[in-house]
């Protein structure tokens, strides 16, 4: 599995999402409120997502399935006060996804949080 570190990245907002690819574990620092990510399933697929290192551990991912950000419409979300989340999305059909990843808790710009999208 390869592994991307991304700092500074400005995905502030669903129109700035950050494009990720299934399969590859992505770092990212949890050094400001919300950060966004897309991604796109080509065929058919069993979806998880995990959100590990999450330091901060105040916060929410959200997962959310469409197009366009204005035609996104909700699927799940994990707001354990927790450092390891995993969603089970399960069967999703062809299409794009936004994970939002909300920091509630402390700014940090030294540990990353891994964030990783499997599919089967």
């Amino acid at each position: 599995m390869d592994s991307h570190n991304r700092l500074g990245e400005p995905n502030n907002s669903c129109g700035l999402a950050y494009d990720i690819v299934p399969g590859m574990t992505w770092k990212f620092l949890p050094e400001d409120r919300a950060d966004w990510y897309r991604f796109r399933l080509a065929e058919a697929a069993d979806v998880r997502v995990h959100l590990n290192n999450f330091v901060p551990l105040k916060g929410q991912m959200a997962i959310y399935r469409g197009e366009s950000c204005g035609t996104a419409g909700f699927l799940v979300n994990d707001g354990d006060d927790s450092a390891q989340r995993t969603l089970d999305l399960g069967l999703q059909p062809a299409g794009q996804f936004f994970i939002f990843v909300a920091n509630d808790g402390f700014l940090n710009q030294t540990e990353f949080y891994t964030l990783l999208v499997e599919t089967e």
